[in-house]
């Protein structure tokens, strides 16, 4: 996409989410610099999720600033990293993407385990996976260091993981409803999915997009901006 058309995009949905009834507003479906979804779970209204693979150069390049940005949501929001499941011929999840997904999971649920601990273990994640100097797709000691690295210890994942089943196959379900086209893609409240590919690459402008996407979504929950 043209980037001039792409600021135009991005500055049509800043000015929507300024106004007080957003859906008095709407952009054409084809011209909106995001596709709409319904969220998977109610939980899901006041959520960013960011859905990402670690061998997907673009997500590396997002992620700390994605990190940062989401430490920045209005109270009662948050933003949550989810590794893809993708699957192989056979219809069964890729190795691949089951070890650092259930890795990542499993941390997220230990208590005391925050942004920091999580960055970490992704920026050595992201080597194993990108990297040439580390085996292709990681081995066990590869992520175990990965682990470490993020200061969780064994025991931690241990008792953590042995909840696996009961959130594994939601979290499958969770990504199979949203449809996701590309890596990374943010779906926010569970109602908008806006990806980086549509800024041509502009961290700028993509921050942009999002924080915009976000007051609208917050607009149409009822939020009234002050001002104007």
């Amino acid at each position: 996409m043209d980037k001039s058309v792409c600021k135009l995009l991005v500055v049509s949905i800043i000015a929507l989410a300024n106004i007080a009834r957003a859906d008095d507003l709407e952009l054409p479906q084809n011209a909106r610099p995001f596709t709409t979804t319904t969220p998977f779970v109610a939980q899901d209204e006041k959520k960013v999720l960011v859905y990402f693979k670690y061998d997907c150069p673009y997500c590396r390049e997002y992620h700390a600033m994605l990190t940062g940005w989401g430490q920045t949501l209005p109270a009662g929001y948050s933003l949550e990293f989810i590794p893809v499941i993708e699957s192989g011929d056979n219809g069964q999840p890729l190795k691949k993407n089951i070890v650092p997904f259930m890795l990542y999971e499993t941390m997220e649920r230990i208590p005391g385990v925050g942004p920091a601990n999580l960055q970490s273990f992704s920026e050595r994640a992201y080597a194993i996976e990108q990297d040439g100097s580390m085996k292709p797709n990681g081995n066990d000691a590869e992520w175990k260091a990965a682990v470490h690295r993020a200061g969780v210890s064994g025991p931690q994942m241990e008792n953590a993981a042995a909840w696996a089943s009961q959130w594994m196959p939601d979290a499958i379900n969770r990504q199979v409803h949203y449809q996701l086209k590309e890596t990374p893609t943010l779906v926010i409240c569970g109602k908008y999915e806006v990806s980086p590919g549509i800024t041509n690459g502009d961290h700028a402008m993509f921050q942009q997009l999002i924080n915009g996407v976000m007051s609208k979504c917050m607009i149409d929950q009822g939020f009234k901006p002050t001002g104007g």
